[in-house]
């Protein structure tokens, strides 16, 4: 049989497994040890995502943060972890200066680590970070193409390691249940064929112009890599559970780049074997939306 690379990137109950033998962080309240967890950079989406590493359900704490900005690390850990009300008492270990992210990949205080670091620096960090013997919780778009990521999953698989992406909607009760209720021909009149999905917000000026996501040197893929990811991975999730998860082109049939060439505004069209279509509009330019609609035969279902 084919070997199975070890990603968890659609089976979260995988995530357990990435947790040590015994760890000095372990919870006195149970034998289960706590996964511990290093940031590598103090990204705006970090502040979100170190909320839910320090839920008291998660299984993990943090261990370590690290920062070129010895101030900017030192603000991250009072305004976004020293203020969250844990049983976990999580006592970080800073490393900044220039050689922050080497130091903490090297160092010993973390099992894993959360990357939020720009998509043109993943395939560096996250080959040094397998190298370490870590296991990787990847922000999302994981990489600059498909081969990057295929390389990434390999060089985990020769380590030993899991990957895990920061999409959260996949592992949620309701996508299940969606996902269950969709697969049912009979709830949608026949098979599902078409999926339309929108996820758009009107950027400010300054988004436009200073946001990572909006350049060449960090998001290239820009409001595709940032907004169609979600859309993209619904149709991926939903034509996989019928059977028809296999995409065979995908077109951008209208956009609008900046002056670095990175899209701010885009209409796809994805194409999967049997018959089976995704178009999606994902844009920085436009007004607030996020809806997704399957379409049966007889039946659609949509979400906002």
């Amino acid at each position: 049989k084919e070997k199975r690379l070890p990603t968890i990137l659609s089976n979260p109950k995988l995530f357990g497994q990435m947790a040590p033998a015994a760890s000095p962080s372990s919870s006195s309240s149970s034998s289960t040890p706590l996964l511990r967890v290093g940031i590598l950079g103090a990204a705006t989406i970090a502040q979100k995502n170190v909320i839910a590493i320090l839920d008291e359900l998660s299984g993990c704490t943090v261990t370590a943060l690290a920062s070129r900005s010895a101030e900017k690390a030192k603000a991250f850990v009072e305004e976004h972890i020293d203020t969250v009300e844990t049983s976990k008492s999580p006592k970080v270990t800073l490393f900044t200066g220039p050689s922050a992210y080497g130091d903490l990949i090297n160092s010993d205080v973390c099992d894993a680590l959360y990357i939020p670091l720009p998509t043109s620096l993943h395939k560096e960090w996250v080959g040094k970070t397998l190298e370490a013997g870590k296991h990787i919780v990847l922000e999302k778009p994981v990489a600059l193409s498909a081969s990057e990521f295929r390389d990434m999953q390999s060089k985990a698989y020769a380590a030993g390691k899991y990957i895990l992406d920061g999409t959260m909607f996949p592992h949620g009760c309701r996508t299940e249940q969606l996902l269950d209720y969709v697969s049912n021909e009979e709830n949608m009149g026949g098979p599902v064929k078409r999926i339309d999905s929108f996820f758009c917000f009107m950027a400010t000026d300054d988004f436009v112009n200073n946001d990572i996501r909006t350049k060449a040197g960090g998001d290239p893929m820009g409001c595709i890599g940032d907004l169609g990811w979600y859309c993209v991975r619904m149709a991926l999730l939903v034509f996989g559970k019928t059977g028809y998860g296999k995409p065979l082109t995908a077109q951008a049939v209208d956009y609008t780049l900046n002056s670095e060439g990175v899209p701010l505004d885009a209409t796809c069209i994805v194409r999967f074997e049997g018959d089976r279509k995704l178009v999606f509009h994902c844009s920085f330019l436009s007004q607030l939306v996020q809806s997704v609609e399957i379409v049966g035969c007889t039946k659609r279902v949509r979400i906002e």
